[in-house]
């Protein structure tokens, strides 16, 4: 496990390959004002995975934060039957056989960190969140922030993916919003948190000039309304 903040903030990554997308797969950990850990897209269920969550301190909260990003969820529950596994609704109902509760604001567990919907995607319902404490934001599938092969079919692929020019969204998740404006707000909402790292589900973090990037990376998505704004941000 790295540490990104010494007794706030780690991190770790293992190969995944997706349909033949070498994408990768990231955990990020969080200390919550509570105290206990918050934990985002965990790798696989082994034991030394365990152990080394287990060496950071109490888990209290698995975030499932979208309807997709499930991989692996289901062998963390019986090795942590102490902590909670928490989604939104919707993510709760297309997973009936979980044991997932409400993520909701209030939740004690979740004290030190904001939570916003990407709204205007209804088969990805991504939720991200604030780390106020590191001014870190945590998304799993909403930027991706991959190495690109210099050659060879891994580079074609992500090019086919438009995952070729992290970090940025991938056309898959472009095409998945709905709802133009109801993203762009969601969108314009993210800018008006206080971050500057990015922890992402698929690649390397985003150590610095966060809200940049992710201004940056959907630009596209407001172009037609607005312009981008020499700080980040998206003025109409």
């Amino acid at each position: 496990m790295q540490t990104i903040v010494p007794d706030l903030l780690w991190t770790a990554a293992e190969p995944l390959r997706v349909l033949g997308l070498p994408l990768g797969r990231r955990v990020t950990l969080v200390r919550g004002d509570s105290g206990r850990l918050v934990v985002f897209s965990p790798l696989r269920p082994t034991e030394a995975n365990f152990a080394a969550l287990r060496s950071l301190g109490d888990v209290g909260v698995f975030v499932v934060t979208n309807l997709v990003h499930d991989l692996w969820f289901d062998g963390w529950f019986g090795a942590f039957p102490e902590a909670r596994f928490v989604a939104d609704d919707v993510v709760r109902a297309g997973h009936p056989g979980w044991p997932l509760t409400r993520l909701e604001a209030g939740d004690p567990t979740l004290a030190g960190l904001d939570f916003r919907l990407l709204d205007g995607m209804p088969r990805v319902r991504e939720t991200v969140f604030l780390h106020r404490a590191t001014r870190t934001l945590v998304v799993t599938d909403a930027l991706f922030n991959l190495t690109v092969p210099a050659r060879g079919p891994g580079r074609w692929l992500l090019a086919a993916a438009g995952m070729a020019h992290p970090p940025g969204p991938s056309r898959l998740f472009r095409l998945a919003i709905r709802s133009r404006a109801r993203f762009e707000a969601s969108v314009r909402g993210v800018l008006g948190w206080d971050f500057d790292r990015i922890m992402v589900g698929h690649g390397g973090v985003v150590e610095r000039e966060g809200r940049e990037v992710w201004a940056r990376a959907f630009a596209c998505r407001t172009e037609r309304r607005g312009r981008l704004h020499e700080r980040g941000g998206f003025v109409t």
